[in-house]
């Protein structure tokens, strides 16, 4: 499981005998993370060790080898999330599955349709009160206890990006999506919080 911590980042070299800037994907709202007010937290997390896992799980010789590598089983229904030592595995389609912190990733490598993502997404906790009404007036879907417990896991479109939302406590999400976007996907999910009732806009960067 990822924890919140600095934003991950690394070094661009702008040229011959010139100093690096640090990079990150969440450009100029960087200096804002984590972010709170009133009734709600935003939080980058490190990027897990993440591999997009496919094939059949009614092969019950792969699925062994496949869970084995995993140290989680598979989930098997839609929203599905399972849990092992570390690893953490979110179902993506019938056939397909997101697997982070694998037990053993070197055996993972070795198996067909097993395949690291480690760097394609970012990751971002979102955590209070106000965090399950402004995940609804962005995503327009209904994120209550009931039809959305811990331990559940949906893909959606923030903004016109396809993320991912698990909710992992109830009042703590975390919103994953394409690295490429996490500075438009944070500056949404901050004015959202902003709005709701007692959210502090000082919280929200201006872009």
């Amino acid at each position: 499981m990822p924890s919140a911590c600095a934003i991950r980042s690394s070094t661009i070299r702008r040229g011959p005998g010139l100093s690096s800037d640090a990079w990150t994907p969440y450009g100029t709202l960087a200096a804002s993370l984590p972010a709170a007010g009133p009734g709600h937290r935003l939080a980058a997390l490190d990027a897990p060790a993440a591999w997009l896992v496919m094939g059949a799980p009614n092969d019950a010789v792969w699925r062994a080898d496949v869970e084995a590598a995993l140290g989680a089983a598979l989930p098997l229904q839609a929203g599905g999330v399972t849990t092992g030592v570390a690893a953490r595995v979110f179902w993506l389609g019938p056939d397909r599955w997101l697997a982070l912190d694998p037990a053993e990733p070197a055996r993972l490598q070795s198996m067909a349709g097993a395949v690291e993502t480690s760097d394609a997404r970012f990751w971002l906790e979102c955590s209070g009160q106000a965090t399950a009404p402004a995940l609804a007036a962005l995503a327009g879907r209904d994120f209550g206890l009931t039809s959305f417990p811990p331990g559940t896991a949906t893909g959606l479109r923030i903004g016109g990006t396809a993320v991912i939302v698990e909710r992992r406590a109830g009042d703590v999400f975390v919103v994953a999506g394409p690295v490429s976007l996490a500075e438009h996907v944070a500056a949404l999910l901050l004015r959202a919080l902003a709005d709701q009732p007692g959210g502090n806009p000082s919280t929200t960067a201006k872009t």
